[in-house]
């Protein structure tokens, strides 16, 4: 939700796209009728992931004007932190490219499966030789790239000083650890 609005994709709609509506449920609008597989909002803008054959990273206005291409490769999930879009493309490897397409910069090399930009560091799983989904962080800049469990994550988010995270196991707990890896609990 941005400004009284809810923002949401429709794969059950006739047509799916990106849409948004105000949160008393008037004024339902389509921004676009690409199938967007991820996406946020920032400022006035919608930034999301094509879901198609030819995919692709764009933005649109939150009215559904002037749509811009940022990145011509397919992409699977996007993310924001300072200038930086922060994303992971169809060879599996962590972006970042400046918000009108500039400065593209390669982080990670293939078999990333999720990013969370956070500050100065991005979080992302990695699929390990197991097949498991460990944990990493990395700078922005590039450097640092450092595992930070070697567990099987299957879902996480950055809150402020902590990373809350499910593991796979028998009882699905989830869990919370500092961002630099240490004090491990169940909160």
């Amino acid at each position: 939700m941005v400004d009284d609005w809810i923002y949401y994709t429709d794969f059950d709609k006739p047509l799916s796209g990106l849409y948004r509506i105000r949160t008393d449920g008037k004024g339902e609008k389509k921004i676009t009728s690409d199938f967007a597989t991820d996406f946020f909002v920032l400022d006035n803008r919608v930034y999301y992931c094509r879901g198609s054959a030819d995919g692709g990273l764009f933005s649109i206005s939150t009215d559904g004007k002037d749509k811009i291409k940022i990145v011509d490769k397919g992409v699977s999930t996007v993310n924001a932190a300072g200038d930086w879009l922060y994303y992971i493309d169809d060879d599996y490897c962590i972006w970042k490219v400046q918000f009108d397409g500039q400065n593209k910069m390669k982080l990670v090399e293939g078999s990333a499966a999720s990013v969370n930009a956070a500050a100065d560091w991005i979080y992302y799983t990695r699929t390990s030789e197991s097949n498991s989904l460990f944990l990493y962080r990395i700078r922005t800049d590039g450097t640092e790239n450092t595992l930070l469990l070697n567990e099987d994550v299957k879902r996480f988010a950055v809150v402020g000083d902590w990373i809350y995270y499910t593991s796979e196991g028998e009882s699905q707990w989830t869990y919370r650890m500092r961002t630099d890896g240490t004090e491990k609990y169940l909160p």
